[in-house]
Parts: structure tokens; sequence; C-alpha cells
């Protein structure tokens, strides 16, 4: 008979420890929440916007398409959500103007306007 309780007590000690010592350990460690900028334009130009392309730096090419509608003129638009970083900015107007910014450093939960006249 003690041949059994053993093998028994081994797996009730062992089964015991493993819940102990997950249920001490900490969560993982996540990282700090990134804060997230926004970027206005306010169109002051004979134009009407039409296009909004905002890119990291080094990026290969300008990606899609930020605007859904047009802005008018005097009126202003904000993209939102945008991660810390250093972003280059391509605004094209529906008659053909075109505005290019390069370097927009965007860091700390920022909101930074842009007037296109």
């Amino acid at each position: 008979m003690p041949r059994k309780i053993l093998p028994v007590a081994v797996l009730i000690f062992f089964g015991i420890f493993a819940c102990l010592s997950l249920a001490g350990c900490p969560p993982a460690a996540s990282a700090p929440p990134s804060s997230y900028n926004e970027l206005e334009l306010i169109n002051w130009s004979d134009d009407i916007v039409s296009e909004v392309y905002l890119t990291p730096v080094n990026s290969s090419d300008w990606g899609s398409n930020q605007l859904g509608y047009y802005i008018e003129y005097g009126e202003s638009w904000v993209l939102n959500g945008i991660p810390d970083g250093t972003y280059d900015l391509w605004v094209g107007g529906y008659y053909g103007a075109s505005w290019e910014l390069y370097g927009i450093e965007l860091y700390g939960g920022i909101r930074r306007s842009y007037e296109l006249s």
C-alpha cells in the first residue's frame, strides 16, 4: 500500500506547487501606451482639398488617401489617432493645387495645425 500513496502524494504536491507558483507571478509587463496626436488642416486656398496623405518619413510611398470627403474654403479637418513619429504630408486640391510638408514631428499627444493658402 505505501507504494500507491507516494506517487499520489507527489502528484498532489507538484499540483499545489504549480498553482501557487502561477498565482504568485505578476502579469507580463506591457509597453507603456503611446500617445496619439492630431493634425488639423484649414483650407484658405482657392482650391477644394480632395486628397490628404500622411506617411512616416523614409516610407517608399504615400499610402492611401486619409480624407473621406472634401475640405471647402474656410473649413477645417482633423486627422486624429496618429502615433508618435515624424511624418511627411501631401495634400491635393480638386483643381490641381498641391502642398507638401516634410519632417512634421508629432510627439506627446499634440495637435499641429496647418493653413493651406
